[in-house]
């Protein structure tokens, strides 16, 4: 079982994401649609994993900020062939200029153009 995970951290902490076959921890075969670096990406802040009503993993990933740094867009231009990144207005304005003066500042034309899609939380 999960709790046996050989880095100690029990059931509770896999989410789902791993089961115990063979005697180890590995990927669970509930992933096998969604892309082997998915949460790997989704553990960066810009980067909103997505799940259906079911509370299953979609092959989906929310941008919910800015970039951080250029990390940010490797990983965006690498992945965008092969998994839904879709824009999410949850960051401020994003993806429009913030209000704050304090904030970081960023090209919004940039990124209004850049996913297939955006969802508004107005």
């Amino acid at each position: 079982s999960c709790d046996r995970c050989p880095h100690g951290n029990g059931a509770s902490w896999c989410n789902g994401e791993c089961e115990w076959r063979d005697n180890a921890c590995v990927r669970s075969s509930k992933l096998d649609h969604i892309h082997p670096d998915y949460f790997r990406i989704t553990e960066r802040y810009a980067f909103q994993p997505v799940m259906n009503q079911n509370r299953e993993y979609v092959n989906v990933i929310l941008v919910r900020s800015p970039y951080r740094d250029e990390d940010d867009e490797h990983l965006y231009n690498f992945y965008k062939d092969d998994i839904l990144f879709l824009g999410i207005s949850s960051y401020e304005s994003f993806p429009l200029k913030s209000p704050n003066p304090y904030s970081h500042k960023y090209d919004s034309e940039y990124y209004l153009n850049m996913f297939p899609g955006f969802l508004h939380n107005m």
